[in-house]
């Protein structure tokens, strides 16, 4: 079976929006839009944009990126009826290690170094009662580890989790290539085009690791300190049915 992901919605100011929303998982139970979008940096959204997400139904704002990614204010954070958290999140990035490796290696520093701010950010998502779009600056990396989570709670096979992750490469290659020529005209040059690519394989061994260290993504959460509760949560927000 050959699986896609969800294309991204149209916005002009922000990259690689788009809803966790129309899975189907393993007990061809549909996962609910309006819930749950994935994205990139939300900084640039004019008013309108801001308004039409609202109007989708999402309030709160997860935002996972450090100060100095922060050119310009998340605007759930200048609102004063939105709901905006913080949890920065700044995974180790090596580039001297092999070829294929570097966001492997980013993703278990993640996963292993950060699992505090990972925690408070599923409980959020098990908490808010309205919809939620959380993000990062591509909307590659540190969200496609807290989607290729929340997906996993939800029942999602691996492959379509693979296919879900895999899709922000092709989103965001506009703006690699801006980022490049941005870098190289400021006299940057070795830059390793995989922190730019969302190989498939990559995320295949982030499962792979979780499956064999901790027993799968559900089990890595419970060693976290996320809650059977907070999943049961995030199940009955996220599915069509009942999900016991």
């Amino acid at each position: 079976m050959i699986y896609s992901a969800n294309a991204p919605m149209d916005f002009e100011s922000a990259n690689n929006i788009r809803e966790l929303g129309g899975y189907i998982n393993g007990d061809g139970i549909p996962l609910k839009k309006h819930v749950l979008l994935r994205g990139g940096d939300l900084s640039l959204l004019t008013e309108k944009e801001v308004g039409r997400l609202e109007a989708y139904g999402i309030k709160t704002s997860i935002d996972l990126r450090i100060s100095k990614e922060k050119k310009a204010s998340d605007p759930f954070n200048e609102s004063n009826h939105l709901v905006y958290y913080a949890i920065p999140i700044a995974g180790a990035v090596d580039t001297a290690c092999a070829p294929k490796d570097l966001l492997y290696t980013l993703y278990v520093d993640i996963l292993e170094n950060h699992k505090e701010a990972i925690r408070r950010e599923i409980r959020i998502i098990a908490g808010e009662s309205e919809g939620i779009i959380f993000h990062c600056t591509a909307g590659k990396d540190r969200t496609g580890v807290t989607a290729m989570l929340i997906l996993a709670v939800c029942g999602v096979c691996e492959d379509q989790i693979i296919a879900d992750y895999a899709s922000s490469g092709d989103n965001n290659r506009a703006v690699t290539m801006r980022q490049l020529a941005q870098l190289k005209d400021s006299g940057i040059t070795d830059i390793p085009m995989e922190i730019f690519e969302s190989d498939p394989d990559t995320m295949r061994r982030t499962l792979d690791y979780l499956n064999e260290r901790y027993g799968g993504p559900v089990n890595y959460m419970k060693t976290i300190g996320v809650t059977g509760e907070e999943m049961q949560k995030i199940r009955e927000k996220m599915l069509e049915a009942q999900y016991g």
